[in-house]
């Protein structure tokens, strides 16, 4: 009855607006008896009535209120005074704000505070931040929490040396409240705060234990670098990354990422580099992250070796980032292998030339040898490296034909020069024109054809070889090719599928390079399956290692996804994908860069059912794969749909870690791979009709 009471003589706004009313009204907020119900409606009455008639007898019963324990009231309250304070009102609410944070009772002081936080600019006046100082140096927690985020939101209007002062003390309470809403506060403070005192305050809380106080600590850097000029920042974080220390260190590493290029000096590069040689993991990789922030401009050839160094002694943290993938590449150009042992070699660029001609005999008419050609040829169980270790120099070049003599006037040709190379090399030129392919231990090329022998037609001279520079670009042969994002348990199932033994760890990007496995049944049967780098958002335009190898997916008979069912992360900066987003987007970087990829048979295992905790993920991607059409057009950006989409042939559920429907999959693989024959031979039987 009481609060319905409230009720109308709230909608009678200015009418109610008399003392017996407004007092009737204080005197149900302040008996102890009345509920919670009665206490909220007589506060909004209050709160109804002010707006149009904003009286200072109701304007203290609201500041009054704060102190009311009991949270909806002081809400109601809190908001009722901010409503107040941005209209013309704003004096005579500011006036009782100010007495309410001298009140003896905490809960108006802090709550005071806060609506003085609401009223942003228009309490920006000198008793207000007077009040707000003697607040934070002498209030409870909860009455510091709220003046920081007052002050917070005055920002440079009250950027005075007594209040920069008290909120860096706050930032050494031990409240972790009080600590975060002060560094808020500093960070809001503009250029006026940025002095060198403040800047070493953000940097004494890097390595600290809460993650997001420390994230706030490096964000108010990574802002000062903009204000101040990144000089006085830097020197602080190079001595932060030297420190004993390793929380500090890491997270000093971190915040120079997070201002990228702006510190890209010689002198920071040097001490980055120096920190890759780290006895921590974390700091490696943090350091590794900060050097590629600053792009090419960190890719010197001591970053590389250091980096090399650091893979050599530990081979898990630093093939995650992006600057290892720009140091492998700039090794590449300079000289493959020249600073790091590269295991997997498929470009290679050479030299080719034919022999010369011979020159004929005038006299007698005698014939020159033919030069020798430069030929390609394919040979099993051979690899790019195994051609280039044979001759470094890159250098082909075939015999030369012999001179005509009177003993012998149709002169010997020169011995061709071949070259044997793995299955599944394109020949090209250096223009991207395809010369050949080699796929069969038959297939062979001329790349570089013998001069002519003297003859009359060349009046007996013999003829210059063909020179050229080719290339070869090995996509290899599997009859299954693996696709899917790093850590999706790829490796892991090629050693449980096949003999091979990969590097196995829960870090992303543990291969580098493709691994073959063949997959043996007891009937002899067997068919090869080829576990690429994983693939990244950006692949198909060369981000990440997989890119490079995108390529060999073109000759698999069968593409098998392999998606971890609690999907993906790239690191902890990156949005976590689920299962369903994880095919979809492995669909459209497949689709970019080749769209007839999509015509293939593919297979979808759906990998660590073991540690699923119920089948709720499961269902859900089910549902996905089933309503997909749906799906794209209401949850996704057009960018990242596929115009075509996978409509997979199986989809099988597996553990590769404990072998789980692993003897399933090899049979539907082997099952698949049969049709695909079936369907290759009735095609080359309907051509021959």
């Amino acid at each position: 009855m009481k609060a319905r009471a409230c009720e109308t003589l709230g909608n009678m706004h200015e009418n109610a607006a008399v003392t017996e009313v407004i007092h009737a009204l204080a005197s149900t907020l302040n008996i102890q008896n009345h509920g919670r119900k009665s206490k909220s409606s007589a506060c909004s009455t209050l709160c109804n009535i002010s707006e149009r008639v904003p009286t200072d007898d109701i304007i203290k019963v609201l500041v009054s209120t704060l102190g009311i324990t009991d949270y909806p009231v002081e809400f109601i309250a809190s908001n009722g005074l901010s409503n107040i304070g941005k209209n013309p009102a704003t004096y005579a609410v500011i006036k009782a704000l100010l007495i309410g944070l001298k009140h003896e009772n905490s809960s108006i002081k802090a709550n005071a505070c806060k609506v003085l936080d609401n009223l942003s600019e228009n309490a920006a006046t000198v008793d207000v931040i007077q009040a707000l100082l003697a607040a934070l140096r002498n209030g409870d927690r909860r009455t510091q929490e709220n003046a920081c985020k007052a002050l917070g939101k005055l920002g440079e209007k009250v950027a005075i040396d007594e209040i920069i002062k008290a909120l860096i003390a706050a930032v050494a309470n031990e409240d972790e409240n009080v600590k975060d809403n002060a560094c808020r506060a500093l960070g809001s403070m503009g250029k006026k705060a940025a002095t060198d005192g403040m800047i070493k305050v953000f940097v004494a809380q890097l390595g600290y234990l809460n993650f997001d106080f420390e994230y706030l600590a490096q964000d108010a850097l990574a802002n000062l670098s903009k204000i101040t000029g990144t000089n006085p920042v830097i020197e602080e974080l190079l001595i932060a990354i030297a420190n004993a220390d390793t929380g500090i260190r890491e997270s000093a590493c971190f915040t120079l990422d997070m201002i990228g290029e702006q510190v890209a000096t010689s002198e920071v590069t040097e001490a980055l580099t120096i920190v890759l040689k780290d006895d921590c993991d974390g700091v490696k990789s943090a350091a590794s992250y900060a050097l590629e922030s600053m792009d090419n401009v960190a890719v010197t050839d001591d970053g590389i070796k250091a980096l090399t160094m650091a893979v050599r002694s530990d081979h898990s943290y630093l093939k995650i980032s992006m600057f290892f993938s720009r140091c492998l590449y700039k090794i590449a150009e300079q000289d493959l292998g020249r600073h790091l042992n590269l295991p997997f070699i498929d470009k290679l660029r050479v030299y080719v030339r034919g022999g010369y001609g011979g020159n004929g005999l005038k006299k007698y008419g005698g014939i020159g040898g033919q030069g020798g050609h430069v030929l390609i040829r394919g040979k099993r169980h051979l690899t790019l490296r195994n051609v280039y270790e044979k001759n470094l120099a890159k250098r082909y070049i075939a015999s030369n034909g012999e001179h005509s003599h009177k003993t012998c006037l149709n002169a010997k040709s020169g011995e061709n020069l071949i070259i044997h190379v793995p299955l599944g090399i394109q020949v090209l030129r250096d223009n991207g024109q395809l010369i050949d392919e080699i796929n069969d231990i038959d297939d062979q090329c001329i790349v570089a054809h013998g001069g002519d022998g003297g003859n009359y037609k060349t009046y007996f001279q013999g003829q210059s070889g063909e020179a050229t520079m080719i290339n070869f670009d090995l996509k290899l042969l599997a009859d299954v090719g693996f696709v899917g994002y790093p850590n999706a348990g790829k490796s892991t199932l090629l050693s449980m599928l096949s003999r091979t033994q990969p590097i196995i760890s829960s870090v992303p990007f543990t291969t580098l390079h493709p691994q073959i496995g063949s997959v043996l049944f007891d009937d002899g049967h067997s068919f090869t399956i080829a576990d690429l780098p994983g693939l990244i958002e950006g692949s198909h335009i060369k981000m990440g290692l997989g890119s490079r190898f995108l390529k060999h997916t073109l000759r698999s008979k069968i593409l098998l996804f392999i998606i971890d069912i609690n999907g993906f992360q790239l690191e902890f900066r990156s949005p976590l994908r689920t299962a369903f987003d994880s095919i979809v987007f492995l669909t459209k970087e497949l689709e970019l860069y080749e769209p007839l990829l999509l015509n293939k048979t593919a297979i979808l295992a759906i990998n660590k059912i073991d540690q699923l905790d119920n089948k709720k993920k499961l269902t859900e991607l089910y549902y996905s794969l089933n309503n997909y059409k749906q799906i794209l057009s209401n949850e996704y950006e057009d960018k990242w749909c596929p115009k075509n989409f996978f409509h997979f042939k199986h989809i099988v559920e597996i553990s590769g870690k404990y072998g789980t429907n692993c003897d399933h999959l090899c049979s539907i693989l082997r099952h698949s791979l049969d049709e695909y024959t079936n369907r290759e031979q009735k095609k080359i039987k309907f051509s021959l009709l």
